[in-house]
């Protein structure tokens, strides 16, 4: 069997795409004929890349470092339908932890953008608990927020586990040199074998827990 590997890199910003393929020919030209570089909208661009490549001859491993919020959750179940992509994916906790306001006065398009990554409106009833001391004079109702990063950890998890084949048991929360958290490390399987699951969940575990000291 003949193995023809690529490498494709997508980037939004021209300037951005432009400088990464100049140093792919620059550092190196020996697989530059392998690699492509896509300057356009990561949905966009993942969604036709899944849909025209044929995942009965294909495998992938796909690495999803987002620019914010701008990965949406519809892109991932394209990603997961697809059968044949292993998924290592950032995703962006701090951004999504900003909006989630303390007193659940969220502003709509920040509500459209929790939506989009989180892939439905569940999230508000998970995350908020009706305020219990609003006075006779509070006009409608109020909300307090009550999640914290590990809460939010799991809520990720378990939504993932509901398009992807299998979910490692460990994603890890990256933190700042603040000891602020920062984006949650996933990794999640979208082939339904059960050995091809057991071979990549053994992988992925072993590179969440490591600590790097």
């Amino acid at each position: 069997m003949k193995y023809v590997h690529k490498y494709i890199f997508i980037e939004k910003n021209h300037d951005y795409a432009k400088e990464l393929s100049i140093l792919v020919n620059k550092e190196f030209p020996h697989v530059q004929h392998k690699v492509s570089v896509n300057n356009e909208d990561c949905n966009t661009a993942l969604k036709n890349i899944c849909e025209k490549t044929d995942w009965h001859k294909n495998r992938a491993l796909m690495f999803l470092d987002p620019y914010a919020t701008e990965l949406e959750w519809e892109t991932l179940k394209i990603i997961a339908a697809t059968k044949a992509i292993d998924v290592w994916y950032l995703f962006p906790l701090s951004a999504a932890n900003r909006m989630l306001k303390k007193d659940g006065r969220i502003q709509e398009s920040w509500r459209n953008k929790l939506n989009k990554i989180f892939g439905d409106d569940g999230w508000f009833e998970e995350f908020y608990k009706p305020d219990m001391q609003m006075s006779l004079f509070d006009k409608g109702q109020r909300f307090n927020k009550e999640v914290n990063e590990v809460q939010l950890k799991k809520y990720i998890y378990s939504r993932l586990k509901t398009i992807f084949a299998a979910v490692a048991d460990n994603p890890r929360i990256l933190y700042n040199t603040k000891n602020c958290p920062l984006f949650l490390f996933c990794f999640a399987v979208s082939n339904e074998s059960q050995k091809a699951i057991r071979l990549a969940l053994n992988g992925a575990d072993h590179i969440l827990k490591y600590s790097g000291k």
